[in-house]
């Protein structure tokens, strides 16, 4: 049976598993973003909260949703067609990141091969 609850990996469970976050924070955060009932988010935060997890904020960033295995290859060819690097990187290096034209020839290749429920790898 499918489940009635669906929840935001990021908005609810990284949000209860902040360090040192009272339950009243923790709903009042929330507001009214989350759709799960406060008995639910109550429980999510009562279980994860003593994982204390860490996070940083950084500036200037941009968040790649990667999706499923088969949205993946897509997803990481337009991340290369975006000139992005990773939070190592430093700036104005883009060491080990491909460059656009690299990227936009991946896409292209991944477009026209065949994908059946496998993983195709390009040199």
């Amino acid at each position: 049976d499918d489940s009635k609850l669906y929840f935001d990996f990021y908005l609810e469970v990284v949000t209860a598993s902040l360090p040192g976050q009272p339950l009243g924070s923790f709903l009042r955060r929330l507001g009214s973003s989350s759709e799960l009932p406060s008995s639910v988010l109550e429980s999510m935060h009562g279980c994860l909260s003593s994982l204390e997890l860490r996070g940083a904020l950084v500036s200037n960033s941009t968040f790649l949703h990667f999706g499923t295995l088969r949205e993946f290859p897509e997803a990481s060819a337009n991340s290369g067609q975006s000139a992005l690097a990773p939070f190592y990187v430093p700036a104005g290096t883009r060491e080990g990141c491909q460059p656009p034209a690299v990227a936009a020839e991946v896409a292209s290749n991944l477009r026209s091969t065949p994908h059946l429920g496998g993983v195709t790898l390009l040199n």
